[in-house]
């Protein structure tokens, strides 16, 4: 992937969408437990044929915290702030830095283990001027 590929999603989801902090029941949403969002479309029975479709509900959504189809759905209030924003932004626009120690350790197996042309990217790689980690980046 290039570094224009990695995008920001997390502020990007931040500005447009904000959930409320509890369901229509009233219990607090569990954002780190969340495992399936549904955005306005829900599988539904049929009542004549028994066939199972998908139905469209415009401004509503729901969760679920395992990914067990028997589980209940939780109906949730999610609000959309800005509706302009197009796609998410570029995460990085240049390199990231990594620690000299780091830098060292890839060049050294890089020589031994890597061969060219993929070798020239690693032994390319630039230090941080700041080294105060100890090469846990």
């Amino acid at each position: 992937m290039q570094l224009a590929e990695f995008k920001d999603h997390k502020t990007y989801l931040a500005r447009k969408y904000s959930l409320a902090k509890k369901d229509k029941n009233g219990n607090p949403v569990r954002m780190r437990e969340i495992h399936w969002f549904n955005y306005g479309w829900g599988e539904e029975n049929d009542p004549t044929t028994g066939e199972e479709k998908m139905e469209h509900h415009p401004d509503k959504d729901w969760i679920r915290y395992t990914l067990s189809k028997t589980e209940p759905w939780k109906k949730v209030k999610l609000t959309i702030h800005d509706t302009r924003q197009d796609a998410p932004p570029t995460l990085n626009t240049s390199t990231l830095p990594l620690n000299a120690k780091k830098v060292k350790d890839l060049q050294t197996l890089a020589k031994k283990y890597i061969p060219e042309p993929q070798k020239s990217f690693y032994m390319n790689l630039k230090a941080a001027d700041n080294d105060d980690d100890d090469g846990e980046q």
